[in-house]
């Protein structure tokens, strides 16, 4: 069994904290000293997992004051929202969907909230695999208010976005 280098093993450990949040943006890292004792490695590991860190943007070394989580950067330009099928079209990409439930449930209160229903009103539940080029990239949940979503569910929701509109689909 092959075992990844010590720094990439560090560098995973500190990217795991900062994605799942035990590391929040423009909080300093342990010094040097600090992360050779945490994870029982040489400075030189350390350096290179930092610097590894760096360069994926997740960190930032200020002079004199130490190593920094940095906040997230956006990478959509957000001049016009776009929607999976026209991503994955703009990447040259074959999007579909895979229809797993389509049904009639009663909202609950998560649910009633966000679509300004009373809990328990009908709702259409449609969860879909998508796919790009035939591998599978997200899992969506989607609620419509029931009169939308019989009319939705009569479309080819393996084909066709769940609601379309003039800039795009979702």
């Amino acid at each position: 069994m092959s075992r990844s280098p010590l720094y990439e093993r560090v560098e995973s450990i500190l990217a795991a904290d900062i994605a799942d949040g035990s590391l929040l943006p423009e909080t300093q890292l342990p010094p040097e000293e600090g992360l050779i004792e945490r994870f029982k490695v040489s400075r030189t590991t350390v350096r290179k997992a930092i610097q590894n860190l760096v360069e994926r943007g997740l960190v930032e070394v200020r002079r004199g004051k130490g190593t920094f989580v940095t906040q997230p950067k956006i990478t959509q330009e957000l001049t016009e929202l776009t929607g999976f099928v026209e991503d994955m079209q703009a990447l040259g990409r074959n999007p579909t969907a895979r229809l797993l439930d389509q049904r009639i449930v009663a909202a609950d209160e998560a649910v009633a909230h966000h679509l300004v229903l009373a809990p328990g009103t009908l709702v259409v539940r449609l969860r879909r695999v998508r796919l790009a080029d035939g591998v599978a990239m997200s899992f969506d949940e989607t609620y419509l208010p029931r009169d939308i979503g019989e009319k939705v569910a009569s479309n080819d929701l393996g084909a066709e976005p769940v609601l379309r509109t003039a800039g795009g689909e979702v």
